[in-house]
């Protein structure tokens, strides 16, 4: 069950949903959002948003990884596409409704 993030007002909550949807066009949106405002929200806002570059960066490491393989590298950006479109909706929605989200991989590449 995930637990109700405690965001103090209303701009975290649409830096949330913007740090998520802008994940679907890569890890920058969500960057540079995290850049700007991670000393100015809640420790939890801050988490998540950390949460959300980290698989970003990860999904683009991967992306970066399958096009390097002939024939099949295609085949492997496309599921990633589809793989980080779903989860991205999946955390727009747990951050719209306050909810907590654990991204399913991720490498800790900020903290």
């Amino acid at each position: 069950m995930a637990n109700e993030i405690k965001i103090s007002n209303d701009e975290e909550a649409k830096l949330l949903m913007i740090s998520t949807l802008g994940a679907i066009l890569g890890f920058i949106i969500p960057l540079i959002v995290w850049v700007i405002k991670k000393e100015k929200v809640s420790v939890y806002s801050r988490n998540f948003m950390t949460s959300i570059v980290n698989f970003e960066l990860t999904i683009f490491i991967f992306s970066f990884i399958a096009g390097l393989i002939p024939f099949l590298g295609s085949l492997l950006i496309s599921i990633l596409f589809i793989f980080n479109l779903i989860i991205s909706i999946i955390a727009f929605n747990s951050a719209s409704n306050h909810k907590e989200y654990k991204f399913p991989i991720s490498f800790n590449f900020l903290k």
